[in-house]
Order: structure tokens, then C-alpha cells, then sequence
């Protein structure tokens, strides 16, 4: 039986795991501009860069489970921060490619995020404060988009965009070896046999199969139309 893991800590991991990645995701959108200007293109095309970051999460999205099982969720936190760096650093350098290429490795960070952080916060005991612990993680996201508005462009100012996407990267795998420490007891119920890359639609019919879910999902739909 796996043990339960300390609220506090936990919490404090997840959230600072989703500001990491969120500000890796969002860092370039802080200075556009700038890094338009230098590559003669426009501002505007950050949009792409955007979408290929979710269009990445999208799909690692519906292969987390399998990494949590087979890695364990400290570990896959760990791969995201991984991915975030890898992605932010590819971006630095600096060309239109690399900086898709880049966005793409941080969408696949991105997206396996959350998988990992819900398996770690559901081993803590939170029952009856599940609500407020899950909705504090989530706050990782404006906290990150914050960072990357205040940070970016000073560090722009200082060092240049390039540098700038370099500090995130660092930031991102230097916040991945502080969770090692932890790995071993945070991953003691991962399963070493299971299957690292599972069905992706898996997750899919078993939300379908399940009436409450089922019109979550549908009204979670309805509100992201009404969005757009």
C-alpha cells in the first residue's frame, strides 16, 4: 500500500512545477516584439508559436497516465521541467525553426503536468480540502504568466531575448533536481511493468462511459466555445 505523502510539500512542488511551465510556454509572448524586430518577422506569428505548445500538450495530455504508472508522477514532473528546459533552450537559439521546434518540446512538457501533479496531490490527505488544495496547484498558471511578464522583458533589456529563454530553461531543470531527493518515496506505488505509452483514446471512453463525466466534459465544452 503506498503511503501517504505530506500535504505541504506536495502542494508547494505541483504549483511551482505548473509556474515553470507555464512561464516556459508563455516567455516568448512576453517578448514578441523584441524578437520579431531581430528576426525581421511579425509580432503577431507569436500566436503559432502558442498553438504549437498546446497542440503538444494536447497529445502528451492523453499519454500522461502511462507515464505516471510506469515512471511514477515525481518522475514525470521531472520529465516535464526536462522538456520545458530542452524546449526553452532550443528557442534561444534563435531562428524561426528552432523556436517551433522549441514550442513543440515545451507543449510535450506541458501537458503531462497536470497527470502528475493530480496522482501526487490525490496520495495526500486532503479529503475533505481536495477543492481549495487542487484549485492552490492550479494557481501555478497565473503565478507562471505573472513571471513571465515581469522577468522576461527585463531580462530582455539586460541580456537579450535569447538569454532570457536561457534563464527559463535553467530555472526549469535546476527546480527538477530539488525533486529528486523526493523521488524515491514520492514514487513508491509506480508500477515498473506497466506500459509506457497506452492507448490515448483509453481515458477518453472511460470519461464517456461515465454519465457525470460525461456531462462535464460536455459543459467544460460549451464553456470553451462560448470563449472563443
Amino acid at each position: 500500500m503506498p503511503s501517504a505523502l505530506p500535504v505541504v510539500p506536495v502542494l508547494f512542488f505541483t504549483t511551482t512545477t505548473q509556474a515553470l511551465a507555464t512561464l516556459g510556454i508563455l516567455a516568448l509572448a512576453a517578448v514578441a516584439p523584441r524578437a520579431a524586430s531581430e528576426l525581421g518577422i511579425s509580432a503577431a506569428l507569436i500566436g503559432y508559436q502558442v498553438s504549437l505548445c498546446f497542440f503538444g500538450g494536447m497529445h502528451t495530455a492523453l499519454l500522461g497516465g502511462g507515464f505516471v504508472r510506469r515512471l511514477g508522477a515525481a518522475r514525470t514532473s521531472q520529465l516535464a521541467l526536462w522538456l520545458i528546459a530542452a524546449g526553452a533552450a532550443l528557442s534561444a537559439l534563435g531562428t524561426v525553426a528552432t523556436l517551433a521546434a522549441g514550442a513543440l518540446v515545451m507543449g510535450w512538457g506541458y501537458g503531462i503536468t497536470n497527470p502528475a501533479a493530480s496522482h501526487l496531490l490525490s496520495r495526500a490527505p486532503t479529503t475533505g480540502n481536495m477543492n481549495l488544495i487542487f484549485s492552490i496547484k492550479q494557481c501555478g498558471v497565473p503565478i507562471g504568466a505573472m513571471a513571465a511578464g515581469m522577468m522576461m522583458p527585463t531580462l530582455t533589456v539586460l541580456a537579450g531575448w535569447r538569454a532570457a529563454l536561457m534563464a527559463c530553461a535553467i530555472l526549469a531543470f535546476a527546480f527538477s533536481l530539488s525533486l529528486q531527493p523526493r523521488r524515491s518515496a514520492w514514487d513508491d506505488d509506480r508500477d515498473r511493468a506497466a506500459r509506457l505509452f497506452v492507448n490515448p483514446l483509453a481515458s477518453l471512453r472511460l470519461i464517456w462511459a461515465n454519465k457525470v463525466l460525461r456531462w462535464l466534459a460536455f459543459c467544460s465544452f460549451l464553456y470553451s466555445a462560448v470563449q472563443l
